[in-house]
């Protein structure tokens, strides 16, 4: 009976400490997964974080480009007689030069009220009055450069090219879990624009604006994944993609 009572209490003695150390190793198991699973979401949301604000950055520095690129060219003599003559041949060649070196879109001066002298992409389509024009508008108020984005219907882009209606067009596609959009087209361009005023003897005689079309914009998105990802692959394969979106609408993107 001794032996029998030795050989049950040494069981339940075993069963015992073996269940202590098998409860605390899951719950060393557990605390340790849940460490490791804050880590991660930690970790990948300051992935997220720091990608976005770089995108933020690169996005706000290319504007800066432009804007400081334009705040030159009013300064240049020749534009600024021009303008004040209205020489428009001459203004005509020199932004079609300008436009075509810096990849600019849309490159356009105007008079001191918003009206059209030149148009970088048709010699015909000029006298029109832009000043309702979000950054004409407030160059025109503020008299100083300045740089941001805007919306722009397909009639004013019809004013500037027919090839840049036909880039801005948006062809939705509907995927899994998206929302539902009515619409077949996106026809809203957004445009990355940029201007300053053009002075002589003190007196602002002009505006001249550029913008860069973001719709299909397939370089703009590709510089961004490239500076940020350095084109890591794995089997061919991109690791990483960039998407601009207009609300629900990817009008930008590298996603294949």
């Amino acid at each position: 009976m001794s032996k029998f009572f030795k050989f049950n209490f040494r069981l339940k003695l075993t069963i015992s400490m073996l269940s202590v150390v098998a409860l605390t190793g899951i719950v060393a198991i557990i605390i340790g997964i849940t460490i490791i699973n804050k880590n991660i979401i930690r970790d990948a949301y300051e992935v997220v974080k720091n990608t976005l604000d770089a995108t933020y950055f690169m996005y706000n520095e290319k504007m800066n480009t432009k804007k400081k690129l334009l705040a030159y060219v009013a300064k240049r003599e020749d534009i600024i007689y021009s303008t004040k003559n209205k020489q428009r041949i001459y203004l005509y060649k020199k932004l079609q030069e300008i436009k075509n070196e810096f990849n600019l879109d849309i490159l356009n001066i105007t008079d001191h009220k918003g009206n059209i002298i030149i148009r970088s992409n048709s010699i015909n389509q000029y006298g029109d009055n832009v000043s309702q024009d979000k950054i004409v508008n407030w160059i025109l108020k503020n008299r100083k450069t300045c740089s941001g984005s805007d919306l722009v219907n397909q009639y004013t882009l019809k004013k500037e090219s027919i090839d840049l209606v036909r880039k801005s067009q948006i062809r939705i596609i509907p995927t899994p879990r998206s929302r539902n959009i009515k619409k077949a087209y996106e026809k809203r361009a957004m445009m990355l624009k940029a201007g300053s005023p053009i002075w002589f003897n003190g007196k602002m005689i002009g505006v001249i604006y550029g913008a860069i079309l973001i719709n299909n914009n397939f370089k703009l998105v590709d510089s961004f994944k490239n500076l940020l990802f350095k084109k890591h692959k794995i089997d061919k394969d991109h690791l990483s993609t960039t998407t601009i979106f207009l609300e629900d609408v990817r009008i930008a993107t590298n996603v294949l």
